[in-house]
């Protein structure tokens, strides 16, 4: 991509499947210790993941629309794709909100199945009644946070008695952010930011004719600012955080949104987008079927303390190998594909030069 800085958590024990609804530490134990829990890793993969609706919802099948569960076939390939990756830590989204968590339930007995145990869990819920956001971790998380109650006023459009009218209106941010702190090792810790911005389906009625911009790009925009207000937070606290913030951004590399998370070059701690690509070089994360087209809009953004410890050999988008079976190919699970990042469970020296010149290189 043509930027030098390429675009810059809520826990429960196994036994605990309910909504995260504050700052709180994990106690408890899982139901099974892995061996790589109890062992020191040398290295910390994390994966993340639109799952395209994992869960019931309305469906074309045989040319009918139904109420349905994601298709058996479409869940083992998740399973199987990132069974194939083998994330130590993994976000997701689009999991359908479920007021008994049976669809966090059966993402975790599907990977499970597949041989991906994760004890460790945190979610969110925001103003979205329809889907959320999942972190999944076969380490511990050490503590969590619900970034929920953030809220931000809009213009609106309304017609009343014949006439368009002009008013304000206060929205949250609609999914939520999960802020989890992992602890990978006695001495490294990763904390992890999990979105799922605004989608791009259109808003008619929060456009703004002065800057031109589609209301769901607004709303888009207000997010990603208040996104940015907790990162900044973060970096205010310990400038040397090792802060990964992920997702679905739902826009493009040069839109406002994106923009806003990276932050200005001129910051006291800057942001790197890291630089993905799958083994073909190509850097697309999803397919709109639609306009038969391929966009750049799922991002994994390290803080400056964190991109010291980046593994670029070991990070990439997904894609199936020639030869691989029909399953593991990325289509036959979502119209995204997982991003993958490898960090080295150490902390490095800081020194924001070289990280510099580590990110530009990497473009």
């Amino acid at each position: 991509m043509a930027m030098s800085r390429i675009l810059k958590i809520a826990t429960l024990p196994v036994l605990g499947l309910g909504l995260v609804l504050g700052y709180q530490s994990v106690s408890g134990k899982s139901e099974k210790k892995s061996s790589r829990v109890s062992s020191t890793p040398a290295y910390v993969t994390v994966a993340s993941y639109n799952v395209e609706n994992w869960g019931k919802t309305g469906r074309v099948i045989k040319k009918k629309k139904v109420m349905a569960m994601k298709p058996m076939d479409e869940q083992e390939a998740v399973a199987g794709i990132l069974k194939k990756i083998n994330p130590d830590v993994l976000g997701l989204m689009e999991i359908l909100r479920d007021p008994k968590d049976e669809n966090i339930k059966s993402v975790r007995k599907t990977l499970k199945e597949a041989g991906l145990d994760y004890p460790y869990m945190a979610t969110v819920v925001g103003d979205d009644e329809r889907i959320q956001n999942l972190l999944l971790s076969r380490l511990p998380i050490a503590s969590t946070k619900a970034l929920n109650d953030d809220a931000f006023s809009l213009n609106v459009r309304q017609q009343i008695e014949g006439k368009w009218r002009v008013g304000k209106i206060t929205r949250r941010v609609e999914r939520g952010f999960i802020d989890a702190v992992i602890k990978v090792n006695p001495s490294y810790q990763l904390e992890i930011m999990v979105a799922h911005l605004k989608s791009k389906r259109p808003v008619h009625e929060f456009n703004d004719p002065r800057t031109h911009e589609f209301g769901e790009d607004v709303i888009r925009r207000n997010e990603a600012l208040i996104l940015r207000s907790h990162m900044m937070d973060r970096y205010k606290e310990n400038p040397e955080v090792n802060l990964l913030v992920m997702g679905d951004f739902n826009d493009i590399p040069t839109s406002a949104s994106s923009r806003t998370v990276l932050g200005n070059s001129y910051d006291s701690v800057l942001t790197h987008q890291l630089p993905l690509k799958d083994y073909l070089g190509d850097q697309w994360t999803h397919f709109y079927s639609d306009e038969k087209a391929y966009h750049v809009i799922d991002y994994m953004f390290a803080s400056e303390g964190l991109m010291t410890e980046f593994v670029p050999e070991k990070s990439y988008v997904y894609r199936e190998k020639s030869g691989d079976p029909a399953n593991l190919a990325w289509a036959s699970a979502s119209d995204h594909r997982p991003l993958v990042a490898t960090f080295l469970a150490t902390n490095m020296t800081l020194n924001p030069t070289n990280t510099q010149k580590m990110a530009k290189s990497l473009n």
